[in-house]
Protein backbone atom coordinates (compact mmCIF):
# COMPACT_ATOMS: atom_id res chain seq x y z
CA UNK A 1 0.00 0.00 0.00
CA UNK A 2 1.10 3.51 -0.76
CA UNK A 3 -0.48 6.78 0.26
CA UNK A 4 0.38 10.29 -0.81
CA UNK A 5 -1.13 13.39 0.78
CA UNK A 6 -1.43 16.60 -1.24
CA UNK A 7 -2.50 19.66 0.72
CA UNK A 8 -4.41 22.52 -0.87
CA UNK A 9 -2.50 25.78 -0.60
CA UNK A 10 -5.21 28.46 -0.59
CA UNK A 11 -2.61 31.21 -1.04
CA UNK A 12 -2.01 30.01 -4.63
CA UNK A 13 -5.72 29.88 -5.45
CA UNK A 14 -6.70 32.59 -7.94
CA UNK A 15 -9.89 34.56 -7.31
CA UNK A 16 -12.91 32.68 -8.64
CA UNK A 17 -11.14 29.36 -9.22
CA UNK A 18 -13.59 26.55 -8.54
CA UNK A 19 -11.55 23.51 -9.48
CA UNK A 20 -8.33 22.05 -8.13
CA UNK A 21 -6.27 19.40 -9.90
CA UNK A 22 -4.18 17.59 -7.26
CA UNK A 23 -2.25 15.51 -9.80
CA UNK A 24 -2.19 12.67 -12.28
CA UNK A 25 -2.31 8.99 -11.38
CA UNK A 26 -1.04 6.25 -13.67
CA UNK A 27 -1.07 2.54 -12.91
CA UNK A 28 1.13 -0.29 -14.08
CA UNK A 29 0.67 -3.90 -12.99
CA UNK A 30 0.62 -3.75 -9.16
CA UNK A 31 1.94 -0.23 -8.63
CA UNK A 32 1.05 3.35 -9.39
CA UNK A 33 2.78 6.64 -10.08
CA UNK A 34 1.42 9.98 -8.92
CA UNK A 35 2.60 13.24 -10.48
CA UNK A 36 1.74 16.30 -8.39
CA UNK A 37 0.08 19.12 -10.37
CA UNK A 38 -1.48 21.22 -7.56
CA UNK A 39 -3.10 23.72 -9.92
CA UNK A 40 -6.37 25.65 -9.76
CA UNK A 41 -8.73 26.16 -12.70
CA UNK A 42 -11.70 28.42 -13.40
CA UNK A 43 -13.32 25.69 -15.49
CA UNK A 44 -13.26 21.92 -15.19
CA UNK A 45 -9.63 20.84 -15.73
CA UNK A 46 -10.58 18.25 -18.36
CA UNK A 47 -12.29 20.99 -20.40
CA UNK A 48 -9.64 23.66 -19.92
CA UNK A 49 -6.68 21.42 -20.76
CA UNK A 50 -7.76 17.86 -21.57
CA UNK A 51 -4.17 16.67 -22.15
CA UNK A 52 -2.65 17.94 -18.89
CA UNK A 53 -1.96 14.50 -17.45
CA UNK A 54 -0.99 12.95 -20.78
CA UNK A 55 1.57 15.71 -21.39
CA UNK A 56 3.01 15.50 -17.85
CA UNK A 57 3.38 11.71 -18.05
CA UNK A 58 5.18 11.99 -21.41
CA UNK A 59 7.55 14.65 -20.02
CA UNK A 60 8.39 12.40 -17.07
CA UNK A 61 8.90 9.39 -19.36
CA UNK A 62 11.30 11.38 -21.58
CA UNK A 63 13.18 12.70 -18.54
CA UNK A 64 13.59 9.19 -17.11
CA UNK A 65 14.61 7.65 -20.44
CA UNK A 66 17.38 10.24 -20.89
CA UNK A 67 19.15 9.30 -17.67
CA UNK A 68 22.63 7.92 -18.41
CA UNK A 69 23.36 4.85 -16.32
CA UNK A 70 26.79 4.20 -14.85
CA UNK A 71 28.03 0.65 -14.25
CA UNK A 72 24.66 -0.89 -15.18
CA UNK A 73 24.71 -4.45 -16.44
CA UNK A 74 22.34 -7.14 -17.62
CA UNK A 75 23.55 -10.54 -16.50
CA UNK A 76 22.33 -13.54 -18.47
CA UNK A 77 23.05 -17.13 -17.41
CA UNK A 78 22.61 -20.05 -19.81
CA UNK A 79 21.99 -23.59 -18.55
CA UNK A 80 20.97 -26.78 -20.29
CA UNK A 81 17.43 -27.62 -19.14
CA UNK A 82 18.13 -31.37 -18.99
CA UNK A 83 21.61 -31.49 -17.45
CA UNK A 84 21.65 -28.12 -15.67
CA UNK A 85 25.19 -27.61 -17.05
CA UNK A 86 26.28 -24.18 -18.32
CA UNK A 87 26.11 -23.55 -22.07
CA UNK A 88 29.35 -21.97 -23.30
CA UNK A 89 29.17 -19.72 -26.36
CA UNK A 90 25.42 -19.06 -26.18
CA UNK A 91 24.47 -15.61 -27.45
CA UNK A 92 22.68 -13.08 -25.26
CA UNK A 93 21.07 -10.12 -26.97
CA UNK A 94 19.49 -7.05 -25.38
CA UNK A 95 17.60 -4.70 -27.65
CA UNK A 96 15.59 -1.50 -27.51
CA UNK A 97 13.63 0.02 -30.40
CA UNK A 98 16.79 1.92 -31.43
CA UNK A 99 19.73 -0.40 -30.65
CA UNK A 100 20.82 -3.97 -30.09
CA UNK A 101 23.74 -5.37 -28.08
CA UNK A 102 24.96 -8.99 -28.29
CA UNK A 103 27.47 -10.91 -26.17
CA UNK A 104 28.63 -14.53 -26.11
CA UNK A 105 28.49 -16.53 -22.91
CA UNK A 106 31.74 -17.57 -21.22
CA UNK A 107 32.71 -21.19 -20.63
CA UNK A 108 30.64 -20.90 -17.45
CA UNK A 109 27.49 -19.99 -19.40
CA UNK A 110 27.50 -16.40 -18.15
CA UNK A 111 27.15 -13.29 -20.27
CA UNK A 112 27.33 -9.66 -19.18
CA UNK A 113 25.88 -6.85 -21.28
CA UNK A 114 26.80 -3.31 -20.23
CA UNK A 115 23.96 -0.83 -20.69
CA UNK A 116 24.03 2.94 -20.34
CA UNK A 117 20.44 3.94 -21.02
CA UNK A 118 17.35 3.61 -18.88
CA UNK A 119 14.35 1.90 -20.46
CA UNK A 120 12.89 -1.41 -21.55
CA UNK A 121 15.16 -4.06 -23.04
CA UNK A 122 14.05 -7.22 -24.78
CA UNK A 123 16.40 -10.08 -23.83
Amino acid sequence: EKEQVIRVDDTTRPEGAKYWLAGCLTTEATSFTFITINKFFDRQPDLEDPLTCYDRVKVDERRLSNIVLKNAQLRVNFYDANTNLPIAGAMAEASTPTESISRLASVYGKSIINVNKNGEYVI
